[in-house]
């Protein structure tokens, strides 16, 4: 896969997973019903996607000192707006794969002039970036209820929240 450099570096892979475990997660995060807040989300024990730390290579990312791993499915609400962030210090990279609903809004990424580049909602579609400070300003929408799997590589010595570092995978 291509690394994309603009407004600053990511890939997505659409049909990225197999016609049997979309199937899977679809129906896992799917479970989880509507959510009671904004975001909700159901943490994983295990690596679905234990092949992304191959692609940490094709990035230039944060320096760490360990390497774990975080993954759960996120179910956001209906008209909700994540306003734009950059990702938090111990991620180092970030997966999100779309899994329902057939439409809704993907991701909006921008640059140091607050131009805006959509990558847009398609279910199996995996997009992947890594966090770099000040660089990789981002945010998400909802217009109806919005499953994702996330996977995160990450540093657990720089997680503060324990609930997360009980849940990383080393």
């Amino acid at each position: 896969m291509d690394i994309i450099n603009t407004p600053w570096p990511y890939f997505y892979v659409d049909n990225f997973l197999s016609e049997q475990d979309f199937e899977y997660h679809c129906r896992e995060a799917l479970k989880l019903g509507e959510p009671a807040q904004e975001v909700e989300r159901k943490i994983l024990d295990y690596d679905p996607l234990p092949k992304m730390q191959d692609h940490l290579k094709e990035f230039d990312h944060r320096e760490y000192e360990e390497l774990g791993v975080f993954c759960h499915y996120a179910v956001t609400a209906p008209n909700t707006i994540h306003d734009k962030h950059v990702e938090a210090e111990f991620k180092i990279m970030s997966s999100i794969v779309y899994l329902s609903p057939e439409t809704n809004h993907g991701t909006t990424l921008y640059d140091n002039n607050n131009k805006a580049y959509e990558i847009e909602w398609k279910p199996n579609r995996l997009f992947v970036f890594c966090g770099m400070n000040e660089l990789t300003w981002h945010d998400y929408r909802s217009t109806d209820t919005r499953y994702t799997l996330n996977h995160f590589l990450v540093d657990p010595t720089k997680i503060l929240n324990k609930e997360y570092l009980g849940h990383v995978i080393t």
